[in-house]
């Protein structure tokens, strides 16, 4: 069975909310998925599909699947039970955390990684 159910749930987000930042995320990258087939906006019924195993994603739309969630393809489906994290570059992981506000600047300042605090909940 995959893992999507699992990784929405870890990040706390409804199936909406997961169907919502999944489609912006798409749209987002929309050039990294370009002429990749199968990789489009979803709907509420095609993601609680996925979870259900009702239906499968295309290769290519597990790939977007992966990258979203940052795990491997393997992980995601179910095949591999080790969480591999993929590799990010400094700019990029920086930029990630601060568009899921998990960081946030410090004012006045340009952004760094030596600049940044967690944010608390």
């Amino acid at each position: 069975m995959n893992r999507i159910k699992e990784l929405r749930e870890k990040r706390s987000l409804s199936q909406r909310q997961f169907v919502t930042d999944f489609n912006k995320y798409i749209s987002t990258n929309e050039e990294q998925y370009k002429n990749k087939r199968g990789v489009k906006e979803i709907t509420f019924g095609t993601a609680s599909r996925w979870e259900n195993s009702l239906n499968k994603p295309t290769e290519y739309m597990w790939q977007a699947l992966a990258d979203f969630f940052n795990v491997s393809v393997a992980y995601l489906k179910g095949i591999d039970d080790k969480t591999v994290i993929k590799k990010f570059s400094s700019e990029d992981l920086l930029q990630e955390l601060l568009d899921r506000k998990v960081l946030e600047p410090v004012k006045d300042k340009p952004i760094n990684l030596d600049d940044v605090f967690l944010l608390h909940k």
